[in-house]
């Protein structure tokens, strides 16, 4: 494993950058967000370095502020790659999943990795983390979908 964290972060930044600015909308927002999880990640390196899972770690670390950050917007902020109402729905549904699925749901859909990886990241087994992946999408599908949409 390369524990340069150069390396570590020309490979992972790009990433972090696009699932926050999916949350959030807004570029400007999402470089603040990308690189405040990589400032904290360089200040714990000797840590996190050896983690076998630390692209979930600064994920997760990414996902947590850019949904914060995504809270707090105001209406008037223009999105660049989707409809601002899309998103503010998205946002809001994640808030009220429990926090272990919407971790498995953005971690695995939006920030793209592995199951088994996501799983290591929150402290579960994968058959566990599929299972708050199953209950995660089920739920959003509940909270965005019009009644009476067949399912």
């Amino acid at each position: 494993m390369d524990t340069s964290f150069d390396t570590f972060f020309r490979h992972l930044y790009p990433s972090a950058r696009l699932v926050a600015l999916r949350l959030t909308g807004s570029v400007r927002a999402a470089e603040a967000v990308a690189i405040e999880a990589f400032t904290d990640a360089l200040v714990k390196w000797r840590r996190v370095r050896d983690l076998p899972h630390r692209d979930a770690w600064v994920m997760r670390r990414a996902v947590d502020d850019a949904l914060e950050r995504a809270r707090h917007e105001t209406p008037s902020v223009r999105s660049e790659d989707e409809e601002p109402e899309v998103r503010r729905a998205l946002v809001a549904a994640l808030g009220e999943l429990p926090r272990r699925q919407r971790d498995v749901v953005l971690l695995h859909h939006l920030a793209r990795l592995p199951l088994p990886e996501v799983a290591a990241a929150i402290g579960i087994s994968p058959d566990d983390a599929r299972a708050e992946l199953h209950q995660a999408v089920a739920g959003l599908r509940a909270l965005l979908e019009p009644p009476g949409t067949p399912p």
